[in-house]
């Protein structure tokens, strides 16, 4: 998430790579809260690299999400699942303990709310995947924005999402280096 991928690539510091990858992942839960209709207070990553980021209060319609004939607590596994995409498809692999806690809270709040289905679980995981897909370039913009500031708020994310981010080409190479 450097201002160009050239500055990137020279730049092997592990709490600099830390610090983008939870930008990423991070950036994959708050888009996917936007686009899926939801609202959300702020997003942030640690200062020092090495601190867990954070969506604070997502919100979802009790309608779900518009047009797609979700639920709610759909639209909260796929936002979950999100960020697992967002790390793979930009930087070409994802952070084990980061999507396993995400995996394990999809995983409770489904079982908590007797909707635990492992075919509904595929799904939701496929659409997660799907919404990613969708919004690359969004969920890029973001992620930059978001290692930049360290933190951002949900109108501005939702700024940054309905702005539509610039077509941006990134090859397998250098996805990681923003």
């Amino acid at each position: 998430m450097t201002a160009s991928p050239e500055a990137g690539r020279n730049s092997r510091d592990p709490r600099a790579e830390r610090r983008k990858r939870v930008a990423i992942h991070e950036a994959g839960h708050a888009v996917a809260i936007i686009a899926l209709g939801g609202a959300f207070d702020s997003v942030s990553i640690g200062a020092d690299g090495l601190a867990l980021g954070r969506v604070r209060g997502p919100v979802f319609s009790p309608q779900g999400a518009p047009g797609r004939g979700w639920s709610d607590d759909d639209c909260y596994v796929v936002a979950l699942y999100a960020a697992r995409y967002a790390e793979v498809m930009l930087t070409g692999s994802f952070a084990r303990r980061a999507a396993s806690n995400d995996a394990r809270l999809a995983i409770d709040h489904l079982r908590g709310r007797n909707q635990l289905d492992p075919t509904r679980v595929a799904a939701l995981r496929r659409a997660a995947r799907a919404l990613i897909e969708e919004h690359r370039a969004e969920c890029l913009s973001v992620a930059r924005q978001l290692h930049e500031a360290g933190v951002l708020s949900g109108d501005q994310v939702r700024q940054l999402v309905a702005s539509g981010a610039p077509p941006i080409t990134v090859s397998p190479n250098t996805a990681s280096e923003g």
